[in-house]
């Protein structure tokens, strides 16, 4: 036994020096059907020991690790780069806080905070009856919302006095502070719209790069805040986007000088059940990256368990963003794979310097070498260029560029898909929507399952622009049930909903049809939908062009009022 314990005691070292510093705090996605780690300085997916993206309870990860690279040119042309891989022994570009703060307020937001979407709607209906809010869910109340006056009672430190904008809150009167005794709540950020659906789940984390850079070996700091808001959703008619994890990253530039040529990218080490025999590809038109299984059987190796028959798959879908000065969107602009054993030349492999990080960023190899269609990529005799690996799809079609095509021998798949160039100046704020989503597979070839994420993942998350046209395809019905409320004021004995869930036609049936009542409706953001005063039995709605989704019902009557929540869903 002693033996045993001089052992561990020497060895505790070895893995203290594994970990990051300071050590992030964690949380896994609880909101639909995939079990993600999030780590409170940038690294997803990885508890820097293995991969923890899991889909089932096999403990296989479809991920072994993620995590962001960016990097810029300052005015006089030097490079800045922050990149996130495995913190292998230690080694880091970021860590949890902001890039304006201090080194000693920074270890108070090594934090990640989560919010339901029952508490989000408990606290608005909550709000509706008793037109304040003295049920203070520690969610909700401890939110770092801008300006929350009850963060410190929930969380122990101050939120900073400045102009950086902090979690992303549904303001109910407009006026730029977070209010959750008046009705305001966390809320699903994205640009210019507001969709009437709220996830399942909402995890929140801020970190920075204003540290010495050991990770790309010495590279200025970028003075980067990066505030990362990651949702699952569970939806009733959208299977594929049920299991996904979806990231809204916003960048804040902290420094006192532009950066140029800047350039956003997710690094993705891929592991499809068995590692050693996967592949990739893209679809460019749609930013859509994703990784399968070299063949129709996926093997168990070393300690890693296959899918056996009919593999998985995962995707990247870049769902909208970043911008450039010109306020253009910018699509997926490259797609690198970073082999640990290049087959041809030393000019490919892992970076270790700012540079070679940056190569990769813009689609270049690690010795700068342009990426050239065919192949591998690397031809330094070609003319051909490009910056999008393997953008056909492995089909029938030997024209295509795909990795079968191309003859590659499958193996491990590390990759940089990345955004740019955009500049940002000093306080700037540039953002930007994606999502990692699993595609199970019970009866497909490798191939089908590729066809499959072809013709679902174009579409899949359009119900997040609903906010911002009419036109949706397809939505996102969601079933949240929430905790009953009480009133001390209350008519509901004297009022139902029929039918609900509602497809074509509401009805609000009253028994006292001489009353005066006054009848609101409100989308689940709060937003009001319907008015109307009335004093008849009954009151016929038309919701045949409602968005789907949970709406709620407030009827009053003098100083009596009951809520009523009820689903709008097509058949």
């Amino acid at each position: 036994m002693k033996k045993t314990l001089l052992l561990l005691t020497m060895f505790l070292p070895c893995l203290l020096l594994a970990q990051p510093d300071p050590l992030p705090d964690t949380a896994f996605t609880n909101g639909n059907g995939i079990r993600a780690l999030i780590n409170a300085n940038g690294a997803l997916f990885h508890d820097f020991q293995k991969g923890q993206f899991l889909t089932d309870e096999t403990g296989r990860s479809l991920i072994r690790a993620a995590g962001v690279w960016i990097g810029g040119l300052d005015k006089g042309g030097g490079l800045k780069v922050s990149a996130q891989l495995y913190n292998e022994d230690g080694r880091q570009d970021f860590v949890p806080g902001m890039a304006n703060l201090s080194k000693e307020e920074n270890l108070h937001w090594n934090k990640v905070w989560r919010v339901r979407a029952e508490d989000a709607k408990y606290h608005w209906l909550y709000y509706l009856v008793h037109q304040a809010v003295k049920d203070t869910l520690p969610s909700i109340f401890g939110w770092p919302g801008k300006g929350n006056r009850f963060f410190k009672q929930f969380n122990g430190f101050d939120l900073p006095n400045d102009d950086m904008p902090l979690a992303p809150f549904k303001d109910r009167n407009l006026n730029g502070i977070y209010e959750p005794e008046k009705g305001d709540s966390p809320m699903f950020a994205y640009e210019d719209c507001n969709s009437p659906v709220f996830p399942n789940e909402i995890l929140w984390y801020t970190f920075h790069d204003n540290i010495e850079h050991t990770e790309s070996a010495g590279s200025i700091p970028l003075m980067m805040t990066v505030q990362n808001q990651v949702s699952t959703f569970k939806c009733i008619d959208n299977k594929v986007a049920s299991e996904a994890v979806v990231l809204h990253y916003r960048l804040i530039n902290n420094a006192l000088e532009d950066i140029d040529s800047c350039y956003f990218g997710i690094f993705t080490d891929f592991q499809i059940g068995c590692p050693d025999d996967d592949y990739i590809g893209s679809i460019p038109a749609a930013s859509i990256v994703y990784a399968y299984n070299a063949d129709d059987f996926d093997e168990d190796c070393g300690a890693f368990k296959g899918y056996g028959e009919h593999p998985s798959a995962l995707a990247l879908k870049l769902i909208w963003g970043p911008y450039n000065e010109f306020h253009k969107e910018l699509p997926l602009s490259t797609l690198m794979v970073l082999p640990e054993n290049p087959p041809h030349t030393s000019g490919q492999g892992m970076p270790t310097l700012d540079y070679e990080f940056y190569h990769y960023l813009s689609g270049r190899w690690k010795d700068g070498t342009r990426m050239t269609t065919g192949g591998d990529g690397y031809n330094p005799l070609s003319t051909d260029y490009t910056t999008i690996a393997y953008p056909g799809l492995p089909t029938a079609d030997t024209t295509n560029w795909t990795e079968p095509n191309a003859g590659n021998l499958p193996g491990r798949r590390k990759v940089i898909a990345s955004f740019g160039p955009f500049s940002l100046q000093p306080g700037a704020i540039n953002q930007l929507l994606l999502a990692f989503t699993y595609f199970p597979n019970e009866s497909k070839d490798n191939i089908k399952i590729v066809d499959e994420i072809n013709f679902y993942l174009h579409h899949t998350f359009d119900f997040i622009y609903s906010g911002c046209d009419e036109v949706v395809f397809p939505g996102c019905e969601t079933n949240i049930e929430i905790p009953p409320l009480t009133s001390p004021l209350t008519i509901a004995g004297r009022f139902e909903i029929r039918p609900n869930p509602a497809s074509d036609e509401l009805r609000l049936l009253f028994r006292d049809e001489k009353a005066v009542l006054s009848v609101e409706i409100h989308d689940f953001l709060g937003r009001k939908v319907f008015e109307n005063h009335q004093a008849s039995d009954v009151l016929i709605l038309d919701v045949s062009n409602w968005p789907v989704g949970a709406y709620t019902a407030i009827v009053r009557q003098g100083k009596e009022r009951s809520v009523q929540p009820f689903i709008v869903m097509r058949p």
